[in-house]
Parts: C-alpha cells; sequence; structure tokens
C-alpha cells in the first residue's frame, strides 16, 4: 500500500508491482498539478524511479487533451532508458513511442559516415543526396512498398529505441533517421535530446514533422539542471581565426572576390589581437560591423550577410558534387554576421574577442557572441507548450531555477521531495581546515588532501572517483604524490584527452570494479564527473576536492553584471554560486544511481559546510551530511566502519 492515494487512471497502468514510498509523492504531485493546468518543478534523488513515475502520471493527462508527449534528455542513453521504462507500461497499456538521435548518428549513408562530423554537414550531404537521389536507403522509403508497410505498421503500436530501429533498418537496407520522421507524427511519446525542442532551426523542422502546435505537447525536462547551459550555448555563436582563413582560401578557389576585403579584414583584425595578454576582450558589435562597413564602402547588414550564406551553399553543393565534405566557411562566416547584426544592440548578449590554446599546443583567437539569459532560448518554449513537467536531482533551490529560465510568470506547483536514502547507504562528511581557495594551495595542503584521498580509496572495498575543481587542483594532487600513497591502479583524465580516448579509461576503470578495485581521478564538470554513470560497484566512494568556482573573467564577471540587474542583485548567486555547488553535487551523485546503491561522499573543503554554502546541498545529500575533524586514520575508521570491512 502507498502512503499516498493514487488515482485509478495510474495504479492501472503503472508497470511494476508497487509505487514506493517517495515514488509515490512524485507521482500524486506530477499529475494533481497537470489536472490543476500548472507547470512541475521537482527534486527528486537518483533511484527514485523519478522517469518511469513521471510518464505514468502523464499519459493519462495526454490521453485525456490528446496531446502528445516529448520527453527531452541530455544525452542518448537517457533517450533510450525512456523507451525501456515505456516498453514496461507497455505491458499494462497499449502505447508507442520511439527514441531519436540525430542524423549524423543514424544515417548510413558511406558519405555522410565519411565525411559529416558534425550535424550541419550531415544535413547538407543528406538533403543534397535526397534531392539528387543518390541515396538507395532513401529511395527505398516509399510508404507504397511491401516491407516499408509492414514496418511502419509495426512501430506505430510499440516503444521502440533509436537502436532497435537502426537494426531493424540495416536488415531492410532503408534509413533508420527518416523512417523515425516518418513515425513521430503517430506515437505517443518522443524522447530526444534537448535541441529538437530547445534550438529554434531544429525544432522548425522537428515539429513539422510531428505535425502538431507546441500547445499540443506535454513536455517531459529530465535532469532540467542542464537546460541552463544547454540554452546559453544554442544562443551564442563563434568565429575562429581558422576559418576565417579557410574562407579566405575559398574567396580565391571559388573566385568569390566580392567578399574579399571584408574576409580579408577580418583575418587582419583577429590577427592583430592573437596571443594578447587578455584571454577576453569585450568588444563593441556596432563599432566592430562599423570598421567592416567602411572597409567594403556599403552597410553590413542582413542582406549582405545572407550574400555570403547563398554563396557558401553553393560551394557546399559544388564540393558535394567533387564527392568531398560539403563545409564552407563563407557560408560559416554569413551565420555568424547573422548573430553579430541582431544581437548588436541586446544586454542580454556579451561580444568577446578570445584568445586560447589549440589542441595542437598553438594559439587561437576568435570572435564570440555569448549569451547571458538562458531565457532568450528557454521562456517561449515553456510559455508555448501545454504544460512542461521538470525533474532533476540536483536543482534545488527551484525559485532560482524557475527564474533564470523564465517560468516565474507562468501557473506552477514546486516540490523538493524527502530522500529515500538512510545512513546506512549514503554517507557525506565535509573535511575541516582544507579547501582549494587560493590562499590554501600550499604543497603541505595537498599533501594532508593525498592523504585523506588514500585512507578512502585504500578502504573502499571497490572503485573510488575523485573529482577536482579544476585541472590545476587535480595536478598539483599527482605532485603532491598521490599515486604513490594508493594502494590501487589509478586512472586520470587529461586536458587534451579525446571523448573516445575518455571513455575508453572509464570502462577500464569500471572493469577493475570486480577486480579488487581502481581510482578515478577527472575534474568537476568533466565528461567522468556529469556524462558517466557509476551503478553497483563501479564507483563506491566519491571524493569532492573544492568548489568549482569559475574563474573570474570578463564572461563571468559580465554574466553576474547582468543577473544582478535582471534578479535584484541575484548575480553572484545565480551565475556563480549556485553553478559551482550543482556541479559538485552532481558529481557526488555519481555512485548513487538506484536505491540499492551504497556510497560514501567525501568533501575535501570545508567551504561546503558554511550556513550559506549548505542550503545549496540537494535535501538527499544534506540530510546525511556531516562535519569531520582532520585527523590521521579518521578517513579510515570510516570507511572501513560504513563498508563493514
Amino acid at each position: 500500500m502507498t502512503s499516498i492515494k493514487i488515482p485509478k487512471e495510474i495504479t492501472e497502468i503503472f508497470p511494476y508491482e508497487r509505487i514506493r514510498p517517495i515514488q509515490d509523492k512524485l507521482i500524486y504531485t506530477t499529475y494533481s498539478s497537470l489536472k490543476s493546468g500548472k507547470n512541475v518543478i521537482i527534486e527528486g534523488a537518483n533511484g527514485l524511479g523519478k522517469t518511469v513515475a513521471t510518464l505514468t502520471s502523464c499519459i493519462p493527462i495526454a490521453r485525456e487533451k490528446e496531446l502528445q508527449i516529448i520527453h527531452v534528455c541530455r544525452t542518448n542513453k537517457q533517450a533510450d532508458r525512456v523507451i525501456a521504462e515505456l516498453k514496461e507500461i507497455a505491458k499494462t497499456t497499449p502505447i508507442s513511442g520511439v527514441s531519436l538521435r540525430g542524423r549524423r548518428e543514424m544515417c548510413p549513408h558511406p558519405l555522410v559516415q565519411k565525411h559529416a562530423d558534425d550535424a550541419a554537414t550531415a544535413s547538407v550531404l543528406c538533403g543534397q543526396l535526397k534531392k539528387l537521389r543518390k541515396c538507395e536507403y532513401h529511395n527505398r522509403m516509399s510508404e507504397t512498398l511491401p516491407h516499408m508497410k509492414n514496418v511502419l505498421k509495426v512501430l506505430k503500436t510499440i516503444p521502440s529505441s533509436s537502436t532497435e530501429i537502426n537494426d531493424l533498418c540495416e536488415e531492410s537496407r532503408i534509413c533508420p533517421y527518416e523512417l523515425i520522421l516518418k513515425l513521430i507524427e503517430d506515437v505517443d511519446v518522443i524522447a530526444a535530446s534537448y535541441q529538437y525542442i530547445f534550438n529554434p532551426s531544429i525544432r522548425e523542422v522537428f515539429m513539422n514533422k510531428v505535425s502538431r502546435a507546441m500547445d499540443e505537447i506535454l513536455l517531459i525536462v529530465d535532469e532540467c539542471h542542464n537546460i541552463i547551459d544547454t540554452s546559453i550555448n544554442i544562443s551564442s555563436d563563434q568565429l575562429s581565426l581558422y576559418s576565417v582563413r579557410q574562407a579566405l582560401k575559398e574567396v580565391k578557389a571559388f573566385s568569390k572576390h566580392e567578399f574579399l576585403r571584408l574576409v580579408r579584414f577580418l583575418a587582419e583584425h583577429l590577427e592583430e589581437n592573437k596571443q594578447r595578454m587578455d584571454i577576453e576582450i569585450k568588444i563593441d558589435a556596432k563599432d566592430l560591423l562599423m570598421k567592416m562597413s567602411r572597409e567594403v564602402d556599403m552597410t553590413i547588414d542582413l542582406d549582405y550577410a545572407d550574400k555570403f550564406i547563398s554563396a557558401g551553399m553553393k560551394i557546399q553543393r559544388e564540393y558535394l558534387a567533387r564527392n568531398k565534405p560539403p563545409r564552407s566557411y563563407i557560408h560559416r562566416i554569413g551565420q555568424f554576421l547573422r548573430k553579430l547584426i541582431v544581437t548588436k544592440n541586446r544586454s542580454e548578449f556579451l561580444h568577446l574577442l578570445t584568445n586560447y590554446q589549440t589542441r595542437g599546443e598553438g594559439r587561437g583567437v576568435k570572435y564570440e557572441v555569448v549569451s547571458l539569459d538562458a531565457r532568450f532560448t528557454t521562456k517561449r518554449v515553456f510559455e508555448y507548450v501545454y504544460k512542461s513537467v521538470h525533474i532533476s536531482g540536483t536543482i534545488d533551490p527551484i525559485d532560482a531555477y524557475s527564474k533564470i529560465v523564465g517560468m516565474d510568470s507562468l501557473p506552477l506547483v514546486k516540490e523538493v521531495l524527502d530522500s529515500p536514502y538512510t545512513e546506512s547507504n549514503v554517507q557525506g562528511y565535509i573535511v575541516n581546515k582544507l579547501s582549494t581557495k587560493l590562499s590554501d594551495r600550499t604543497p603541505e595542503n595537498y599533501r594532508k588532501m593525498c592523504e585523506v584521498i588514500a585512507e578512502a580509496a585504500n578502504n573502499t572495498p571497490a572503485n573510488t572517483g575523485i573529482f577536482a575543481a579544476s585541472y590545476v587542483v587535480m595536478n598539483s594532487l599527482l605532485d603532491a604524490g598521490l599515486e604513490r600513497l594508493l594502494e590501487k591502479p589509478l586512472f586520470y583524465e587529461t586536458r587534451k584527452m579525446t571523448a573516445s580516448a575518455n571513455d575508453r579509461l572509464v570502462n577500464e576503470f569500471k572493469r577493475l570494479s570486480s577486480k579488487g578495485g581502481a581510482t578515478l581521478l577527472g575534474v568537476l564538470g568533466g565528461r567522468s564527473s556529469e556524462g558517466a554513470d557509476f551503478p553497483g560497484e563501479q564507483m563506491n566512494t566519491c571524493i569532492i576536492v573544492g568548489i568549482p568556482y569559475a574563474r573570474p573573467t570578463t564572461r563571468i564577471e559580465s554574466q553576474i553584471a547582468y543577473l544582478d540587474d535582471q534578479f535584484y542583485k541575484k548575480g553572484r548567486e545565480y551565475g556563480y554560486i549556485i553553478p559551482a555547488i550543482r556541479r559538485a553535487c552532481q558529481a557526488a551523485g555519481r555512485p548513487v544511481r538506484s536505491i540499492n546503491d551504497r556510497g560514501l561522499i567525501i568533501f575535501l573543503d570545508y567551504r561546503f559546510g558554511h550556513n550559506y554554502t549548505l542550503k545549496f546541498l540537494p535535501l538527499w545529500l544534506k540530510q546525511n551530511t556531516h562535519p569531520l575533524e582532520y585527523e590521521t586514520g579518521r578517513v579510515t575508521e570510516i570507511t572501513r566502519n560504513f563498508y563493514g570491512n
């Protein structure tokens, strides 16, 4: 029996034997809020079963109002997990659904696989191949063909992941991406990345395929804390010196001499600012556009930018005809000029000249248009959809989130759920006297940190994760002799490590969990601290070394000043404090991915214990976290007691 009375229309479709305590509150709050015409934001710990609870709460509402559920996530793996839960629900009620990946990942055509290293290139390649009827996979997509009729008939009635559809299409030699686009109009649930709803250019194409208005969509935003940075990135743009130099080559190769003066000006201007002492220089977009206009003796406006874009599209087609990647840098300049022109008078955008280190140890320089306000992307979405449900394990304070994404004026229910964890499976400790404040970054303190880490890792049954505030802190731990003190293999990220190399590192670390254990050292906000899950024995103990406050750059100071103006002097809290604490808490949750996992979490920075900072920790973590006096051997004792060694 559950402690809250759940409506019959939900209990009839809930696929598991029973609805657990706390999970019942999640279901009841979501369903009753939607029923009364309100949006929902809920924080709940990992392991509650938030995905299945949210789906079963939304399905009756969607059926009653004839809505389509779109469940947006950060990763493809999370989208496939939605379909896995939907398959369980399908055992109790007829339901259909599909997870959607990008064209670049799903397209089977050899040219796309070989040349499309980004979504834009994949789209251009695909469009041209279809137009020229050079794609056999697309040519076999006619719904009058027997194999297509059978496939569509089946997939419109059952939940199917993009991986399953990919395998099915491989046998029939049809395009899985195009097949999914044919399905999405008719299925009950679509699971996809944030881009399909929040990126305006992708959303327009997607919604045309869905054949619904935004107010016919019931939107679920999974791990919703990620949508703030995602939305800011979607609204931002950049143009590098490398791209401008490549555009110069295109101008000469394709005799586009009408663009020569502007492209040469951009190259010279960027070159002049390369390797300056300042990493970021704030620039006046209107002044830069005026200089461009004087250089070419005409006004740089949207029509002028569109000339670059049109010329770039012709170059793309020409490259494709030569069986070359259809990437045009003249097109890239046109897109950037549009962004620069549109944002030149807008206070929610910052314009920068940025110096950076390239992968090959060289120096690069670029123009940037930086969005300072997530609402530029999110507000219209949340106002236009029927209603939205937001779920996360680290979203409190919810008031801050609702304001930052532009939901504070909408009818809204906010809920922080109780924690399902007791001290028998989750314990946290904040070690006093040690921190990564600049004044505390001494060799002696790093040595003490290494001793604490070693005591915890060496007495943990299987794997330990260590996540440092920055690469500087991480390298300082290595310099202080961390590896020498550890009795288990140490794996660590590097600043220039590729995604595939990082995946191999993490997989090897996970493999050793059943062979005596290992230790993984990474940075907060990196791939391992947020993009990977470590259920069961894959990570027992998690150690957070420092608070990952951003460096006080022009970008960060501008964001704080802008948010200060928008939210009554809350800029530092909203743009600096909360994002740092949230990154640390995301990493702290890596070992606890289900209700039965056990995790020992150690914060190696006394600032986590300050009353002001402590209030930003999620409830599931805060209620089982205690201060700890630093003393040799104390962490060994705590670790052994926790794991019953």
